[in-house]
């Protein structure tokens, strides 16, 4: 399995993997606007180390979104999108957005990466 990852201009490495969990890095560089998707064979655990960004999640089409800005203050509070929540972000101007993805892969599914499990809304 690689260990290197990419979904357009943000590159991942995976960090571990075991059983039916992986953890991965991920830079998103600045100004970058990641569209809405989602992860149908994974839930995940969001949790920014560096930068500015608007995260957005929703359980369901007609649902207003929930919103959470990442700024210093709230670097290294986790973000949690349950198995197949669409979700999107956008990354601030002035900085990149580093973050670490924690995921648990439904049972009888290989984890592979965010950027594999990816379903665009």
């Amino acid at each position: 399995m690689p260990i290197f990852h990419q979904h357009e201009a943000c590159r991942g490495a995976t960090l571990w993997r075991a059983g039916q969990w992986s953890v991965e890095v991920w830079y998103c560089p600045r100004g970058y606007e990641i569209k809405a998707h989602s992860h149908p064979h994974e839930a995940i655990e969001l949790v920014p180390l560096f930068g500015w960004a608007a995260f957005h999640r929703c359980p369901a089409k007609g649902v207003l979104p929930e919103t959470a800005v990442v700024t210093p203050r709230r670097w290294f509070r986790r973000h949690t999108v349950p198995m197949g929540w669409v979700h999107w972000f956008t990354v601030g101007r002035r900085l990149p957005l580093v973050f670490i993805n924690v995921a648990r892969w439904r049972e009888g599914v290989t984890p592979t990466s965010a950027a594999t499990d990816f379903l665009p809304a």
